[in-house]
């Protein structure tokens, strides 16, 4: 019988250390632990997340289990020093925990869910289409205010129910330099331009590029 849960984050392996040099953390929710050694996602747990795709990109580890569970190791257990073991997973912690760059969807959503919703609805697609004009940036926590947003009405009763996002850019340059960011949170994007309107995003698949100690630890 499988531990019953969604989303566990599994503490530091060396706790008092990281507190007593006052390391920046990330973590998940205000109830639960910061990020320590790894994490863990099983089944629904896997929504918070902008999307699944997160868990391949990222500067950390991968290990599929059964049950729908997926473990993410931050760092090398073998590792001795305190501060080694925080530089080898502090930027899987940021990008995995709340942070303008991350990828977790928090419980309490409504402060993304102000910065969400802004563009032209199609209601026979349940399509969100936001606009985005030459040289401006889509920043990465935008993105996940319109991936919180879509989370949120899986569940939640509206009268305009949406399922897709995406992000039209006018200039092909501009789109392709978000390509990346909104692929990862299944954000759809498209550019319109004097070619015509076309999507970018189906014909992108990257390859994980883990970092050098996961290629170590997992025979790569």
């Amino acid at each position: 019988m499988p531990l019953p849960f969604e989303i566990c984050a599994l503490g530091a392996t060396f706790f008092d250390e990281w507190i007593a040099a006052d390391y920046p953390r990330w973590g998940f929710d205000r109830s639960m632990i910061d990020l320590g050694w790894g994490c863990m996602f099983r089944g629904a747990g896997h929504d918070r997340l902008a999307s699944r795709r997160w868990l391949d990109f990222g500067p950390w580890r991968v290990l599929r289990r059964p049950d729908d569970t997926t473990f993410i190791q931050f760092h090398d257990l073998a590792i001795t020093d305190p501060a080694e073991a925080y530089e080898q997973a502090k930027a899987g912690h940021e990008r995995m925990g709340i942070s303008p760059t991350g990828g977790y969807i928090a419980w309490h959503l409504q402060g993304l869910l102000k910065g969400a919703g802004e563009g032209i609805y199609t209601a026979s697609e349940r399509l969100l289409e936001v606009v985005v004009g030459p040289g401006n940036t889509v920043t990465q926590a935008e993105m996940l205010c319109n991936a919180a947003l879509r989370l949120h009405h899986r569940s939640a009763p509206t009268s305009t129910p949406v399922e897709r996002v995406a992000y039209v850019f006018v200039n092909e340059p501009d789109a392709r330099a978000h390509l990346h960011e909104l692929w990862l949170r299944e954000l759809e994007c498209w550019v319109v331009d004097d070619k015509g309107k076309r999507r970018l995003d189906l014909d992108y698949h990257p390859v994980p590029d883990p970092p050098a100690w996961v290629k170590r630890l997992d025979g790569r």
